[in-house]
């Protein structure tokens, strides 16, 4: 089988070759951006390296998918809010909205000309006429919860907000949403494969699982049904207070880290009836990138046997992760393609 065919079985609830080994968070790396010769500023203004990037895990590791892009700030951005470009990390916020602007965010008419979009647009252009059928192309979407925590108001002013006024965090993420909603709509018509809705400011470990379904879940819900894409939901942390309500949105897979045990997850997808396919739960950082051999092998072991749909790292692969680290991993993959 494809990477395509292979990973597109498990979204039908088919029996592929083997189990899939995925990253449906971000896979850029140092080592993938000295491939290419290639920094942080040049893979959001130039297509060809923003393609080439995206698809490094897979060419020089064989990882059965592609992602792009490689941060969570780019619906802030058509948001309006700035960020400083760096060539050794992902753009950084200038500034946080003040308080005289909660209620004034813009959503542009069209997001297709706007900030990084064209960029993107045409890097999944080059991605579709070279790997199209072949490898799988995933779009990450930040959902509205970690655009406007992480971005719009910031970690501090959205705790304060949940405190005194959680209404008006409510309001802002109504806003977003219409952003969102339209983003996810074309990328569907800019014929990408997968879409996954990362949102680690939706974790439990960060928000108080009270608010989980109105300010979280509802979202994610909501953008499920927006698209006919197979749609990942990825929240990060220990998810155990709100994987029913992860599994009620009717997701096509769901990505889980280390710190939610592979058992739990089974058990509770058994006791609700359903037959979600599932990604995880490796830890990108003592799993791959600190693992020696020993390690990886007993963990890959481990979710395979555990039940796992997809062999995958529960969060965007640790910058630093040396190329013979990924490579490694798929090897294992390879190597135990144990199939239920």
């Amino acid at each position: 089988m494809t990477p395509y065919d292979r990973v597109m079985e498990v979204f039908k609830g088919g029996t592929p070759d083997r189990i899939p080994c995925v990253n449906f968070a971000s896979v850029i790396t140092k080592e993938f951006l000295a491939a290419y010769n290639t920094n942080w500023v040049d893979v959001y203004r130039d297509p060809e390296k923003m393609a080439s990037v995206a698809a490094a895990a897979h060419k020089f590791c064989g990882l059965d998918n592609i992602s792009l892009p490689f941060d969570q700030s780019v619906e802030a951005e058509l948001l309006g809010m700035e960020f400083n470009y760096r060539v050794d990390g992902p753009p950084t916020s200038v500034s946080f909205l003040s308080e005289e602007q909660y209620f004034e965010i813009v959503v542009p008419h069209s997001l297709a000309d706007k900030g990084r979009m064209p960029v993107i647009q045409k890097a999944i252009e080059k991605l579709k006429k070279e790997y199209g059928g072949k490898v799988p192309i995933n779009v990450i979407v930040s959902p509205p919860m970690t655009t406007v925590a992480t971005y719009l108001l910031g970690p501090s002013a959205t705790n304060l907000m949940m405190r005194r006024f959680p209404g008006a965090v409510k309001g802002m993420l109504e806003e977003t949403f219409r952003l969102h909603r339209e983003l996810v709509n074309l990328y569907e018509e800019w014929g990408v494969d997968i879409i996954t809705l990362h949102d680690p400011k939706g974790s439990p470990d960060v928000l108080n699982a009270g608010f989980f379904d109105s300010l979280v879940a509802s979202y994610h819900k909501a953008l499920i049904e927006e698209t006919k894409l197979p749609t990942v939901v990825n929240v990060c942390g220990n998810i155990i207070q709100v994987l029913d309500k992860i599994i009620d949105c009717n997701p096509s897979a769901i990505v889980f880290d280390y710190k939610t045990p592979i058992r739990f997850v089974m058990k509770t997808l058994s006791e609700l009836n359903k037959k979600i396919p599932v990604a995880g739960n490796l830890s990108p950082f003592w799993d791959i990138y600190l693992a020696d051999d020993k390690r990886m092998e007993e963990r890959v072991l481990e979710v395979i046997n555990g039940g796992v749909n997809f062999v995958s790292p529960g969060c965007d692969l640790w910058i630093a992760t040396p190329t013979d680290k990924l490579r490694k991993l798929v090897e294992l993959v390879e190597k135990y393609r144990k199939i239920r």
